[in-house]
């Protein structure tokens, strides 16, 4: 990662099975805001999460402004990730 930046991770939870990456690219991308820088999805079971790495104010932003905001008839759960908790 670019070490003039500050990343935050953030939690998305609730997804549904049949979103795609690039739905979830599209969905976080808030207008002024760039792309996250990584992101990464899990299915397990039915269920789906996923873990988006951007900057900083941009996490801070997708998380106030898309925390239960529908994504393809889900209302989804943002937060901010806690790395390395257990």
């Amino acid at each position: 990662m670019d070490s003039e930046y500050e990343y935050t991770t953030i939690n998305i939870a609730n997804i549904s099975y049949d979103t795609s990456m690039q739905d979830l690219m599209t969905f976080l991308a808030l207008p002024g805001h760039p792309e996250p820088h990584m992101i990464r999805m899990y299915w397990k079971d039915q269920k789906c999460y996923a873990f988006a790495t951007m900057e900083a104010k941009h996490a801070t932003a997708a998380k106030n402004q898309l925390h239960h905001q529908d994504l393809h008839g889900r209302y989804l759960s943002i937060h901010f990730a806690e790395i390395g908790s257990s």
